[in-house]
């Protein structure tokens, strides 16, 4: 749930030419996070975390450096008060960091420029102070800093040298390794590092060896001797006390090794503790990655998973170098040698890799980031809003600092976070509305993102915000950082912020955010009277201290979540507490305690609590004192109910979770518990009662109940379930390169994932075909419904075919198949699954779905043409070119009389992918009228000529276009004849010459052709002519739906086009736009795509010398001008045509009038 955004920053810190030798060696920050040193061989640099500033600088004079040897590493005290530097020699440079020093910085308190995140209060005055140095005769590998003391790893005879900050050894506090029996007490600790909360240390030795300890506190007494009778290896007693107090403390040391090379494990390199969740990551000299959890006893480091990276062979990377865990403990970073950085989730998705594959193409190798061949050391920032990294190039003087966008659910999980989709910057929210996005799947354009800037007045004195928690109907967002809260609406673009600064830094928000309706519930630390309380505030008031409702609390709140108006609050001590949430109007809310529960005896370590949830599965409306409760701690999620005695029992549901979520249910699904962690997605579905089957559908059956669980594969991280669309919505890391900068881009990529097929499968597994079709049903109004369900069928063939679904006698296909066939597009999934399918098992697939001719068969009966071509590949796949030949014949016939074009032309292609003849379709269609002309008949019979003959298989397809051509002109469908010939290239003009005068066709019924030219081109009849406008402006012609006196022709010869049937609904119909508008001072029409294809038309049939239909199609377009060049000379074409125009409507009586008036002129003129 970490995702880079924008560009590294580079952190540099030039010196001048006397500085030396200035490269980094070793970057540390400080326990507490705001101050962090850059350690080179002969200074020591130390920077704030925010604002961001380079506020002291050490530098070694040159002979210092001879004697005491080049710095290598720093050991920083608990409370960053001091540091201890250690050089290749064995010494220890000791320096104090002094806050407000006589000689610091002096910044101002005011800027004139706006400041950013964090940067509210000026720089931290602080400055390096050399105090003294110490020499380590035995060496010094490695240390750790502890608040009164340091424990230093010693070369020579290896030992834990115990060091205050004021350079005493404390002898008796000093251990050999030689008196640790867990340990080999001749090889030194390489590494070490400590878990101050937990009192944990993690240490490697020189072969690779890892360990875990713990230093028992203990009291001496004067009968008190060093005994290791009856030890068993897990701890040892180290301390001499003749010259000790009879009261002193003394440690006594515990440990084990988890990873031993000697098991032929690879060397171990480095170390890092998870507090929270009790996990240690460790990475080894091989690039691999191995999670261990600690029991509770912290006894013994169970593997709990590897990191794999997708690079490739892992020897490329090296090994590991640096390894680190977010503040939060919610994702890993890990550094190789020389194979960059990756970020892994709690339990091992993958969110984020510099692979150099990406990148080195497009970018000057000198321009690409040191970091991208190989990392020393990495350290997060504050709030894990960015990640330090130091790069293992030669001669690096650099830090790099790359920005992350964390999920909510890092930091807040609950039930509103993991239903709406938004991201959280360093100084802004990102925010996805998928509510736009209609009944086609979810945009995944970044475009589509809101970015709301964060008030920089709020996040100068509050960064990091540490909350962030949506509504329910995704319109307002509440955060919450280091101090006070804010809340925006996002309709309104609108935020709200405490009106008094005091008020807003007297109290943080500790343990939880959410929403109530419109009311805000949190749980708070109070800094002016210390203590903890819930309080509820009002999104309509002002925010102040004078919240609706102040609830106080004994200890901190660990965890708060909702469901309902129910509320629960799991504190500090266990302590698990029920309230109502008593809403009398919009200035009043309280709450009213229900139940209080401890839980000491199934949380162990509260810490570790991710989420707390009433588990809805009952009858939500009627919550009892014997309710359940859905509890994840540590990655275990459980299910608490309470008993009739009292007793609450806990049966765990699932392990290695990262969150949960309950979906509320459509059609057939009640409800479904979603969770996701280290194997992928996992779903328990409570179905519908009735229906059959063998579901389960009680409490116990729906949440632990294997037979009611289903995985989902996905191949990105999930933060969203829209359950009532279908999808899952997540994000993944995404590397560009920007060309003209020469530098490397980074910003997150949406992605989407449907389930419902995966849901079906497993109803039709359980043999629930209703419960199934109930389902789906509800996602019919989708635009990928039909894509989803053979998604279902495609999975299902593969699946089946490769043996991994078995239920005896009948096979999940068959169900399948008989399950599709509910639905009208059922050949349409048939046809597309078998094509993306692989032809070895299209044998069996058709052998269940149905025979291939008998599903293009069906298709031809249904209309359905385009997804007959699928068929017809099919059949050519499967069957000889013969049969093949035969079906391509029937279906361009089909497409021929539907007037399907695109379809008959691309049988065409198929055609001649088998016979393989001209494309000359001119001289083809001539060879046709000549055999014609000759007496031939214009149909041929495939059944007497063999149909894989070239020349008769040809001659035949050239007929039965011709003859399309020709039916098209005789039934007066003049717009079908023209996308009918430019679709086949077919010369209309000469053809249609060579036709109209041949056949001696004509128009014998003129009302009959006007009526089905206007139904063609969606015309409607005009009133009136038109009226005068100025030049260049258009008037829209009212036209009526059929012409004066106009009524259905009786059935024709053929030759009048006897199969025309004219479709009156379309004649009625009443058309929008420029379709029925007509230009009166220019006698033309507005040239829109159906007027200029009129026009052209008009013009080739003119041009043919096909007069009437050229006179009809220019008086669709009140061509007065070419109207009156062609009925110039024919008199009788004149009268037809003016009786059938004057009888069709006024407006075109007009036309007719201006016509003859013109002709009459002329006529005069002539004599």
């Amino acid at each position: 749930m970490y995702f880079v955004e924008g560009t590294a920053k580079r952190l540099s810190q030039r010196a001048d030419a006397e500085a030396g030798d200035e490269r980094i060696v070793a970057a540390r920050l400080s326990p507490d996070a705001t101050l962090f040193v850059c350690v080179a061989a002969a200074g020591v640099a130390l920077w704030a975390v925010r604002p961001r500033a380079l506020l002291s600088h050490a530098r070694r004079a040159a002979v210092t450096v001879a004697e005491d040897g080049r710095n290598r590493d720093a050991v920083w005290r608990p409370d960053a008060t001091a540091l201890i530097v250690l050089t290749d020699r064995g010494f220890l440079h000791f320096y104090d960091v002094v806050r407000a020093p006589p000689l610091a910085y002096a910044f101002p308190a005011e800027h004139h420029f706006a400041r950013g995140p964090g940067e509210g209060r000026a720089p931290a005055r602080a400055a390096l102070v050399f105090k003294m140095a110490l020499e380590i005769n035995t060496g010094i590998r490695c240390g750790v800093g502890l608040p009164d003391e340091v424990l230093l790893c010693t070369n020579e005879s290896p030992s834990i040298l115990s060091l205050s900050w004021t350079g005493i050894v404390n002898e008796f506090d000093t251990i050999s390794l030689a008196d640790l029996t867990f340990v080999d007490p001749d090889v030194a600790i390489s590494f070490i590092t400590v878990n101050s909360s937990m009192d944990l240390f993690a240490w490697i030795n020189e072969f690779g060896d890892a360990f875990i300890a713990q230093r028992i506190e203990e009291e001496r007494s004067d009968d008190f001797s060093y005994s290791n009778d009856g030890d068993d290896g897990a701890g040892d007693n180290n301390r001499d006390d003749e010259d000790d107090d009879d009261d002193a403390v003394f440690y006594s040391w515990a440990g084990l090794c988890f990873h031993d090379t000697s098991t032929a494990v690879p060397p171990a390199t480095c170390i890092s503790i998870n507090p929270r969740f009790h996990i240690i990551a460790l990475g080894d000299a091989m690039g691999h990655v191995k999670v261990y959890q600690l029991t509770d006893d912290r006894q013994e480091a169970i593997h709990s998973h590897d990191l794999i990276s997708n690079l490739g062979q892992t020897t490329k990377l090296g090994a590991v170098s640096s390894i680190e865990w977010t503040p939060n403990g919610s994702a890993l970073a890990v550094g190789w040698k020389t194979g960059g950085i990756s970020i892994w989730s709690l339990f091992g998705t993958l969110l984020f890799q510099s692979n150099l594959s990406n990148i080195q193409d497009d970018l000057n190798p000198s321009q690409i980031d040191p970091y991208f061949y190989g990392v020393d050391t990495m350290f997060w920032g504050q709030g894990g809003t960015e990640l330090l990294i130091h790069s293992s190039a030669t001669g690096d003087r650099d830090l790099y600092a790359l920005k992350f966008l964390q999920s909510p659910l890092a930091n807040c999980q609950n039930m509103d976070n993991v239903s709406t989709v938004f991201l959280v910057g360093d100084d802004k929210l990102l925010i996805r509305d998928c509510s736009g996005d209609g009944l086609d799947a979810v945009s995944l354009d970044l475009t589509q993102w809101e970015s709301v800037q964060i008030p920089v007045i709020y996040l100068a004195s509050n960064w990091p915000i540490r909350y962030a928690v949506m509504n329910s109907t995704a319109t307002f967002v509440a955060i919450a950082g280091t101090r006070g809260l804010a809340h925006y609406n996002i309709q309104a673009n609108r935020w709200k912020l405490f009106g008094n600064e005091s008020q807003e830094q007297s109290f943080a928000v500790r343990g939880g955010l959410l929403w109530y309706e419109d009311l805000i519930v949190a749980a708070t630390q109070d800094f002016a009277v210390p203590g903890f309380q819930i309080r509820i505030f009002s999104r309509e008031s002002n925010l102040d201290l004078k919240c609706l409702h102040t609830e106080p609390v004994a200890f901190p709140v660990v965890q708060l979540s909702i469901f309902g108006s129910t509320l629960l609050c799991l504190t500090d001590d266990c302590v698990l507490r029920r309230f109502d949430i008593v809403k009398t109007n919009a200035a009043t809310a309280t709450l009213r305690v229900r139940q209080q529960v401890l839980l000491e005896n199934v949380i162990h370590h509260v810490g570790s609590v991710q989420s707390i949830l009433w588990n809805p599965i009952n009858d939500a409306t009627a919550l009892s004192a014997n309710g359940t409760i859905l509890l994840l701690n540590g990655g275990i999620l459980s299910l608490l109910e309470e008993t009739t005695d009292g007793v609450w029992k806990q049966t765990m549901v699932t392990d290695k979770v990262e969150y949960f979520w309950i979906s509320h249910g459509v059609s057939g699904v009640k409800q479904t518990l979603w969770t996701f962690g280290l194997e992928g997605l996992k779903i328990w579905i409570l179905h519908d009662d009735g229906g059959g089957g063998s579901l389960s559908s009680s409490s116990g059956g729906f949440l632990y109940a294997k037979e009611n669980m289903i995985h989902e594969n996905i191949s990105f991280y999930p933060l969203c379930i829209m359950f009532q669309r279908g999808l899952i919505f997540g994000l993944e890391s995404g590397i560009s390169t920007n060309m003209a900068a020469q530098c490397v881009v980074y910003r997150p990529e949406a992605n989407s994932q449907l389930f419902l097929d995966t849901f079906i499968r497993f109803f039709l597994l359980a043999d629930c075909p209703s419960i199934a079709y109930n389902f789906i049903s509800h996602y019919k109004k989708y635009k990928y419904f039909s894509h989803s369900l053979e998604m279902l069928l495609h999975k299902v063939l593969e699946d089946e075919s490769a043996g991994t679904v078995k239920l005896g006698t009948e096979s999940l296909l068959q169900r399948v198949v008989e399950f599709l066939k509910r639905f009208p597009r059922f050949l349409d999934i048939i046809s597309q699954c078998a094509r993306k399918t692989d032809v070895s098992l299209w044998e069996h697939f058709f052998n269940v779905a149905g025979e291939p001719e008998q599903l293009f068969q069906a298709c031809l009966d249904r209309n359905y043409l385009r997804t007959a071509t699928s068929y017809l590949i099919i059949i050519q796949t499967l069957k000889p070119a013969s049969v093949s030949v035969k079906f391509a014949e029937a279906l361009l016939q089909k497409a021929l009389d539907t007037g399907d074009f695109r379809t008959a032309k691309e049988l065409i292609r198929f055609y001649k992918s088998i016979d393989g003849y001209s494309d000359d379709m001119v001289g083809t269609l001539r060879l046709s009228m000549e055999h014609l002309e000759m007496g031939g008949s214009e149909t041929v019979d495939p059944k007497k000529s063999s149909p894989i003959d070239p020349a008769s298989n040809t001659f035949h397809l050239e007929v039965v276009i011709n003859h399309h051509a020709r039916k098209l002109l005789r039934e007066y469908r003049i717009r079908a004849l023209g996308q009918f010939s430019k679709l086949f290239s077919i010369p209309l003009a000469s053809w249609v010459a060579q036709e109209w005068k041949k056949l001696g066709l004509s128009i014998s019924d003129w009302s009959l052709a006007f009526a089905s030219i206007h139904e063609q081109f969606g015309l409607l009849y005009p009133d009136f002519f038109g009226q005068t406008q100025e030049v260049g402006s258009s008037v829209r012609v009212k036209r009526r739906s059929l012409p004066l006196n106009f009524k259905p022709p009786p059935a024709t010869s053929e030759s009048a086009g006897s199969s025309l049937r004219l479709d009156m609904k379309l004649v009625n119909r009443r058309m929008e736009g420029p379709k029925s508008a007509h230009i009166v001072p220019s006698e033309s029409l507005v040239e829109t795509p159906v007027f200029q294809e009129i026009r052209d038309l008009g013009k080739i049939f003119a041009e043919s010398g096909c007069t009437p239909w050229a006179v009809i199609l220019f008086s669709l377009l009140f061509e007065v001008e070419e109207l009156v060049q062609l009925l110039r000379k024919d008199s009788l074409l004149r009268q037809e045509w003016g009786d059938a125009l004057t009888a069709a409507s006024a407006g075109y009586a007009e036309l007719v009038g201006k016509v003859v008036i013109r002709l009459d002129l002329e006529g005069v003129k002539h004599r």
